[in-house]
């Protein structure tokens, strides 16, 4: 069989464009499980920590472009389930302004939703393992219901879902196990730090009076998912 030097130049060209996009520039998509950690706030006249849920399991998706430069950027949208958290008051514990009666208490549930962007920047070890570092932000909303028994009365604290602005920082590992023509499949393990005490909402107290209140600490959050880069 004859094989002409333009055969071959067209198979090297394309070997070639397949190396030059697994040493640079490239596109990533993802999908991981989302586990955060998440405490409610303290202060001086309420304590969201005991009435909320710390613990929050999810997913997210992403999509991240890298240039040549090895800098690049991400965006993700995250979801997590919906957390429940039950919890009754001794007496004199002080909650929205009110010392409260042994047997009052309040049942909080809580759903996240994020859509992320990050400032990506790489670096590569060896032929399979990437490491990533991420600075940005997430556009989050916290879809809560609070409902309390407080002296005896019923109460719905009425929580509004709004969406606030939380800074981000965080650190990633992907390793590829394996490639399908130019294109390269793994695994991805990321953590990072966010601003989530930054977060606000509204409530109503037992006076009616609608309270502007910090719920949570700043949190951790921590994902383990599958790669593909192409």
């Amino acid at each position: 069989m004859y094989i002409s030097l333009k055969h071959i130049l067209s198979v090297v060209l394309l070997c070639s464009s397949c190396v030059v996009l697994a040493d640079g520039a490239a596109d990533y998509i993802g999908v991981d499980y989302k586990y955060r950690w998440m405490q409610g706030h303290q202060s001086n006249n309420y304590s969201m920590r005991e009435v909320l849920p710390s613990n929050y399991q999810g997913a997210q998706v992403y999509y991240a472009h890298r240039y040549q430069s090895d800098v690049g950027f991400d965006i993700g949208y995250e979801q997590s389930q919906i957390e429940t958290q039950t919890y009754s008051f001794p007496a004199g514990q002080q909650f929205l302004g009110v010392n409260q009666a042994a047997g009052s208490s309040l049942t909080f549930t809580n759903r996240l939703r994020a859509v992320q962007f990050d400032l990506v920047g790489y670096m590569n070890f060896f032929k399979n393992l990437e490491a990533i570092g991420q600075l940005g932000f997430a556009i989050m909303q916290a879809d809560m219901t609070g409902i309390g028994t407080l002296g005896g009365v019923t109460y719905n604290l009425a929580p509004n879902t709004t969406y606030n602005w939380i800074g981000r920082i965080g650190f990633a590992l992907q390793y590829f196990l394996f490639d399908l023509g130019c294109n390269r499949f793994g695994v991805r393990a990321s953590g990072a730090w966010e601003g989530t005490g930054n977060y606000r909402l509204d409530v109503t107290d037992e006076a009616g009076r609608r309270r502007e209140i910090a719920p949570f600490n700043h949190g951790w959050s921590y994902a383990l998912g599958l790669v593909a880069k192409f």
